[in-house]
């Protein structure tokens, strides 16, 4: 087996090649070759309380934790990059979340290896594991991270490709494919790859990619695809028996707009599923569907109003989703202000009211949170 896979791994690193090769006969082919070096490193802080109520309350995540640091550290040296994220909670939570090796072979180009986000999914890529840095205090449902009671892998270890290119005079769009082994599921949340402990074993591969159009190169308005291809062996024997299955097979297709016009932004994404239950031969395959769309508005240079729903269909007769019944959202409303003050702080009041698969719940957050430098 660890043979197959690390030849797998190598068809991965050739894919890259490939498409490397194509997006330099497409583009520029100056190369950074300045001979400098760059030494970064942000700490995300955060601090939350939260006062909710309802028929079934939704299970209590360590990233809803009442304090968070998130380190963000990357270093560069001609074409040669290091970058990696290492979250600690309150909850006795520290997690090497990425940790990733690349080359800069041309211009706006990457290759990376090690542990990362996956490309196919529209909020991850866009906000990590930072507060500060969404405006909202939660993060839509389906892309909880997986460790955190969600229904997709987010972290794969393998190979990443991160391509930006023009397109005729003022356009521009991105291509990223990633490769690596994903999360093994368990009876209560699925397992990604840890680099800091020691880890059961059973992962298998994962496919993802994003394909981005940008109507201004430099702008941040985007509109694109989205895919996942996940392997997820059930190594709980319980809840194998309960699943009779040993195998999932997801596959993630999705659409997703990112509109910046001044005052305002609107992101929306939608997701279409398919959770290939195996066992031995057999597979019977569940669709469903999850979509999210948020509308923000700057009230003044220091005030940001929020509003975000979120709907899924199909949800609640699927036994993949039924892992994660008191988590996953079927319908949901959330708004709220954001104030920014002194230097790289914000306090967010959030406001939801939400239905799952198994209840509904009301609730209230409060957070701090903050960006250094």
């Amino acid at each position: 087996m660890l043979t197959s896979n690390c030849r797998a791994v190598a068809r991965t690193a050739l894919r890259a090649v490939v498409l490397l090769a194509a997006q330099n006969a497409w583009g520029d082919e100056h190369l950074h070759d300045s001979g400098h070096g760059a030494n970064n490193l942000e700490v995300f802080l955060s601090a939350q309380g939260t006062v909710n109520n309802g028929s079934n309350a939704a299970t209590e995540r360590t990233e809803n934790a009442w304090g968070i640091a998130d380190l963000v550290f990357s270093t560069s040296h001609d074409r040669f990059r290091l970058m990696g994220e290492y979250n600690l909670t309150s909850a006795r939570e520290h997690d090497l979340e990425r940790f990733q090796v690349g080359v800069e072979p041309v211009s706006d180009t990457l290759i990376w290896f090690g542990r990362f986000h996956q490309p196919g999914s529209a909020w991850n890529s866009e906000f990590h594991h930072g507060h500060y840095l969404q405006t909202p205090v939660t993060r839509p449902s389906i892309e909880y991270w997986e460790d955190e009671e969600g229904a997709v892998p987010q972290h794969l270890v393998g190979a990443l490709v991160e391509a930006r290119r023009p397109l005729g005079t003022a356009a521009g769009y991105v291509v990223e494919l990633g490769e690596g082994f994903a999360s093994s599921l368990h009876s209560e949340q699925m397992e990604p790859i840890d680099l800091l402990n020691r880890n059961a074993g059973g992962h298998r591969l994962s496919t993802t990619a994003r394909l981005a159009f940008m109507p201004k190169y430099l702008g941040a308005t985007n509109f694109g695809v989205l895919f996942g291809h996940h392997q997820l062996p059930v190594v709980d024997a319980a809840l194998s028996r309960s699943l009779s299955a040993e195998e999932v097979k997801l596959r993630v297709f999705g659409l997703y707009g990112d509109w910046v016009e001044e005052d305002w932004r609107v992101l929306g994404v939608g997701y279409y599923f398919d959770a290939g239950l195996r066992s031995g031969m057999a597979e019977r395959v569940e669709h469903f569907t999850s979509s999210y769309l948020q509308l923000e508005r700057h009230l003044r240079s220091d005030v940001t109003a929020f509003a975000r729903i979120e709907y899924a269909s199909h949800a609640h007769h699927s036994e993949f989703v039924a892992i994660h019944g008191d988590d996953f959202v079927v319908r949901g409303a959330f708004v709220g202000p954001r104030w920014e003050f002194a230097h790289h702080q914000a306090l967010t009041l959030e406001v939801s009211r939400i239905a799952t698969v198994n209840g509904k719940l009301t609730a209230a957050h409060l957070q701090w949170s903050a960006a250094i430098p």
